[in-house]
C-alpha cells in the first residue's frame, strides 16, 4: 500500500465517524426537548422589580414607562413588562396614561405591544381595550380590538383605534357607534 492511500484510508475513517456521530447529536427532533435546557436557553439576560424607564428623543420627553416587572433580553431585542404604566407627552406639553396587565417593549424601535385590561386614560375621557400598539416613528397608537371611549358627556364604541399622539385626536373605524349627551353618567 503506497503511503498516500495508508494516510486516505484513516482520514476517511474518521470523516465517516465524524458524519455518523454529527447524524446522531443533530437528528434530535423526534426527542423531546429537556425542560431544564430550554428554560435556560429561553431564559432572559436580565429579570427587574419596579422598573421606571424614560425615553427622550431630541431632547423631547415621549413617554415613561412604569411596571412591576420586567424581563430583558438581548437576543430578542424585546422586553416583556407587567403591570404596566405608561404616560405619553406631545409636543405642547399633553400627556395622558395607558395602563395594562402585560406588555412587550423593542428595545431598538421603541414600539410597545399592551395587552390585557388596556385602559388610555385622557384628562376628559377614557379609552378601553384588550390590545393596542404603540408606534415610535409615527408617534401614535393603533387597536385591531373593539374599542369603547366614556366620559360624563360621551359613549362610543368602534372596531379599531388610530390614536396620533401629535394631535390628540382619535378616529373609530369599522362598525361604529356612539351615543353623546350632555347628562350621560358612567355606568
Amino acid at each position: 500500500m503506497t503511503p498516500r492511500k495508508r494516510l486516505l484510508i484513516p482520514v476517511l475513517l474518521t470523516l465517516s465517524a465524524l458524519s455518523f456521530f454529527a447524524f446522531l447529536g443533530g437528528n434530535d427532533h423526534h426527542q423531546q426537548a429537556d425542560p431544564e435546557v430550554e428554560a435556560v436557553r429561553t431564559a432572559p439576560d436580565i429579570s427587574l422589580e419596579d422598573i421606571k424607564e424614560t425615553y427622550i428623543e431630541k431632547g423631547e420627553k415621549k413617554w415613561v414607562l412604569k411596571a412591576t416587572s420586567a424581563c430583558l433580553s438581548r437576543s430578542s431585542d424585546q422586553t416583556r413588562v407587567s403591570d404596566i404604566d405608561i404616560s405619553f407627552f406631545t409636543a405642547d406639553g399633553r400627556s395622558f396614561r395607558v395602563t395594562a396587565d402585560r406588555g412587550l417593549l423593542s428595545m431598538n424601535t421603541r414600539n410597545a405591544e399592551v395587552s390585557g385590561n388596556v385602559i388610555i386614560h385622557h384628562p376628559v375621557y377614557k379609552m378601553y381595550t384588550e390590545s393596542l400598539r404603540y408606534r415610535a416613528e409615527n408617534h401614535i397608537i393603533i387597536s385591531n380590538e373593539p374599542v369603547r371611549i366614556e366620559s360624563d358627556w360621551l359613549r362610543l364604541e368602534g372596531d379599531r383605534l388610530r390614536f396620533d399622539l401629535n394631535t390628540m385626536k382619535a378616529e373609530l373605524t369599522g362598525k361604529v357607534d356612539g351615543l353623546i349627551n350632555e347628562k350621560l353618567t358612567r355606568h
